[in-house]
């Protein structure tokens, strides 16, 4: 499916009774994981960031959404990870987001309602910024 084809497309889950939204057109890929590796220093630099999995040979940083919204969440195994991606101007910014056992659900743009923080078929979502959760894991994986 192609960027264009998506535009508009939501993937919906649920943390701690927050319905929370990703644009379709920023998701890689969703899998299934058994094992993340700790990432040296991670845990220093923040407690949200669960560790690194290998994606095609490709390092992803994964957030554990699942403390964010519930900070007495405990990991899972098997887990699901959204891997998002998105390539502007030749830079790549690639982060994996880690909702534990989170149910997940599609809804195409004319099921949808009130934008960014709208309604899909009776479902209120709140959209969430993953390009500023990969910014702030950046910065803080830098200091």
């Amino acid at each position: 499916m192609s960027t264009e084809d998506s535009a508009g497309d939501i993937v919906i889950f649920e943390l701690n009774k927050n319905k929370l939204a990703l644009e379709l057109s920023d998701v890689d890929k969703i899998i299934e994981v058994d094992k993340i590796f700790l990432m040296p220093g991670a845990a220093k630099a923040s407690d949200k960031i669960r560790g690194v999995i290998s994606n095609k040979g490709e390092a992803v940083v994964i957030v554990n959404l699942a403390t964010i919204f519930n900070p007495e969440a405990v990991n899972v195994s098997p887990e699901k990870i959204i891997i998002l991606k998105e390539r502007v101007k030749g830079v790549t910014k690639v982060l994996g987001l880690s909702i534990g056992e989170a149910v997940i659900s599609f809804f195409w743009k004319n099921e949808i309602t009130g934008g960014h923080n709208g309604t899909a078929q009776d479902a209120s979502f709140k959209m969430l910024n993953w390009k500023s959760l990969y910014d702030r894991t950046v910065q803080a994986l830098a200091s």
